[in-house]
């Protein structure tokens, strides 16, 4: 409900949180709706900027449209049918975004796969007059226990782009899927992801608390 997704704003604010992370899609909901109604009520109710988080650009156009902020879009990846659209939007409406190593072929596993993707589309995002400050590199986090070198994986994704200077965001939780003690290994690796250079994390605000490292 909007009163669910306010009250958790409010307290993933008040843990810290720098931006909010907004993914309304769910079986049975109307997200393009929902997402208006929610922007309308966490607008007024937050001084964070929105992520506006969606596999649907008809969805993020709607929210973009609404939004008073300078949003960020969560995510423009390689798939082709939406890829050249999210980029219009992003121009047309000046938002951040995020570029997702990933066309519809398949999830790359392989480091050297993702930084090809990774290439792909900063040049595109380049020709089309966007900078580096225009956007976040997702080094796409993987489950451990169904990928065991995608730690690894990760971390050389992100002293990759670091060197290259691509700020790096990642989403924290997919590591620890299926084992116990999942807050400890999330907090284990966001430090080692700082260490290799990671600007931003979509996490639980609380599981950054024990690192000295400064994370948004």
């Amino acid at each position: 409900t909007l009163s669910q997704v306010v009250a958790l704003a409010k307290e993933q604010a008040g843990a810290g949180a720098a931006a909010l992370d907004v993914n309304l899609g769910a079986a049975d909901v109307d997200e393009k709706t929902m997402m208006r109604k929610a922007l309308a009520r966490l607008a007024v109710v937050t001084d964070r900027p929105l992520v506006i988080d969606s596999s649907d650009p008809r969805v993020i156009e709607a929210a973009l449209r609404f939004y008073p902020g300078r949003a960020l879009i969560n995510s423009i990846s390689g798939e082709k049918a939406k890829k050249a659209k999210l980029f219009a939007l992003a121009r047309t409406y000046g938002a951040l975004f995020i570029l997702l190593p990933l066309t519809s072929k398949k999830l790359p596993a392989k480091f050297s796969d993702r930084t090809a993707i990774i290439e792909r589309l900063v040049k595109e995002a380049i020709a089309r007059k966007f900078t580096r400050d225009d956007f976040f590199i997702d080094a796409l986090v993987m489950t451990l226990s169904c990928a065991p070198g995608a730690a690894r994986t990760v971390l050389q994704t992100i002293s990759w782009c670091k060197k290259r200077r691509f700020r790096t965001v990642i989403g924290l939780s997919n590591i620890s899927f299926g084992f116990p003690q999942r807050a400890l290994i999330n907090r284990t690796f966001l430090g080692c992801a700082a260490n290799a250079g990671l600007d931003a994390a979509i996490i639980d605000p609380d599981h950054k608390r024990p690192l000295s490292h400064s994370l948004a």
